[in-house]
C-alpha cells in the first residue's frame, strides 16, 4: 500500500493574510502618529517662549480691536484706519508719559534699586525670614522668583519683547479674519461651527479681561503714586509704576507690586511702615470690592483658587512669561472647558462670556 501522505499545515487563507497586513498597517500608522505627536510636542516645548509672546500679541490685538471699535463708532473710519489710529494713540500716550516723567522715573528707579538691597538685607536678617529664604532657594517656587527678578533686570530683553509683541499685535489686529480663517482651515468640516463659536467666546472673554485689567493697572498705579507721595516715600513715582505694572498678574501681582514699597518703608520709622501697609491693603480692598466688579462683570467667572494655582503652575513650568500670561491662559482654558466639554460632551449648562456680557448689560 502506498504510504499515507504526511499531514500538511493548514494554509493561510488570502483573506486572513490581508487582515493581518491591515492590522500591521494600522499599528504602524498609530506608532507614526504617536511619534509625530511627540516630535511636535518636543518642538513646541523648545519654542514655548515664542508661543507665549504670540499669545501676548493676540491679547494686544484684542485690546487694539476694542479701542479701534470705539474709534470707528465715533468717526465712521474703516477698520484698518481705526486700528492704526488706536496704535498711534497708545504709542503717543507712552511717549508722552516718558517725555514728561521719564527723567523723574529713571532717577527714582535708581533710588529704589539702591535702597532695595539694603532693605532686603535688613528684613532677611531675622531668623524666621532667613529660614524662609533658604526654603525658597531650595524650591521650584524659589527658582521662579529668582528667574522673575533676573528676567526683570534684563532691560534690553524686556524692551525687545515688548516691541515684538506690540508689532505683531498690530498686524493681527489689522486683519484678524485671515488668522481666524487659517485656524478654522485646520478643523474638520463637521466641527467648524463649534470651533467658530469657541473662538468667539474665547476672544470675547480675553478681550473683556484685557481691557478691564489695563484700566485696573492705570487706577492702581495712579492711586499708589498719590498715596506714597502723600506719605513722603522716596521714589513714589517708580514704586507706583511698579505696583501698576504688577497689577497685570491678578491675585499674585498686587502682592508682589506692594513689596518694594513696603521694603523701602521698612527703612523709615514704624509709623511710615504701617501707613504704607495700610495704603496697599486699602487699595486692594477698593480694587476687589469696587473697581473689579465694575470692570470685569462681563468676564466669565474664574474661581480664585484655580486662578492662583493655575498662574503659579504656568510660572513654574514656563518662567516669567508663564507667570505673566498664566491668568489669561487659565481664562482661555476655563472658557474652552465650559463650552467644549461641559456643554458639548457632558450636556450640562455652563455660563459663557457672551451670556455673562448680556447679563451685565443694564
Amino acid at each position: 500500500m502506498p504510504a499515507a501522505d504526511a499531514p500538511q499545515p493548514p494554509r493561510q487563507q488570502p483573506s486572513s493574510r490581508a487582515a493581518v497586513a491591515a492590522i500591521d498597517r494600522r499599528f504602524a500608522r498609530r506608532v507614526l502618529i504617536v511619534l509625530l505627536i511627540g516630535a511636535v510636542a518636543a518642538a513646541l516645548w523648545r519654542i514655548v517662549d515664542i508661543l507665549l509672546l504670540a499669545f501676548g500679541s493676540t491679547l494686544v490685538a484684542l485690546g487694539l480691536n476694542a479701542l479701534a471699535g470705539l474709534i470707528g463708532r465715533l468717526t465712521g473710519a474703516r477698520h484698518s484706519y481705526s486700528v492704526l489710529a488706536a496704535a498711534v494713540f497708545v504709542i503717543s500716550v507712552l511717549v508722552a508719559v516718558l517725555w514728561i516723567f521719564g527723567a523723574q522715573i529713571s532717577a527714582q528707579l535708581a533710588v529704589v534699586s539702591n535702597r532695595l538691597p539694603q532693605a532686603i538685607e535688613g528684613v532677611m536678617s531675622g531668623n524666621s525670614l532667613g529660614e524662609l529664604r533658604e526654603l525658597l532657594q531650595g524650591s521650584s517656587l524659589g527658582g521662579l522668583v529668582a528667574s522673575v527678578f533676573a528676567w526683570g533686570t534684563t532691560i534690553a530683553g524686556v524692551v525687545a519683547g515688548f516691541v515684538l509683541v506690540m508689532t505683531a499685535g498690530v498686524y493681527i489686529a489689522l486683519d484678524p479674519q485671515r488668522y481666524r480663517a487659517g485656524f478654522l482651515a485646520l478643523i474638520p468640516r463637521g466641527s467648524t461651527a463649534i470651533a467658530e463659536e469657541a473662538l468667539d467666546e474665547s476672544g470675547l472673554a480675553l478681550r473683556n479681561w484685557f481691557v478691564s485689567q489695563l484700566l485696573a493697572m492705570l487706577i492702581v498705579g495712579l492711586v499708589s503714586m498719590l498715596g506714597l507721595w502723600a506719605l513722603g516715600i522716596p521714589g513714589f513715582l517708580a514704586l507706583g509704576l511698579i505696583a501698576g505694572l504688577f497689577e497685570f498678574v491678578p491675585i499674585i501681582g498686587p502682592i508682589a507690586g506692594a513689596v518694594p514699597a513696603i521694603l523701602i518703608a521698612s527703612m523709615e520709622d514704624t509709623t511710615t511702615l504701617i501707613s504704607v501697609v495700610a495704603l496697599f491693603v486699602a487699595i486692594q480692598q477698593i480694587e476687589n470690592n469696587l473697581i473689579m466688579p465694575l470692570l470685569s462683570g462681563r468676564v466669565a467667572h474664574m474661581p480664585a483658587a484655580i486662578a492662583i494655582f493655575g498662574t503659579l503652575a504656568m510660572g513654574v513650568l514656563f518662567g516669567p512669561l508663564g507667570l505673566l500670561f498664566g491668568y489669561p491662559l487659565a481664562i482661555l482654558a476655563n472658557v474652552l472647558i465650559r463650552q467644549l466639554y461641559v456643554r458639548e460632551i457632558v450636556g450640562k449648562d455652563a455660563e459663557l462670556p457672551s451670556e455673562a456680557e448680556r447679563r451685565a448689560e443694564p
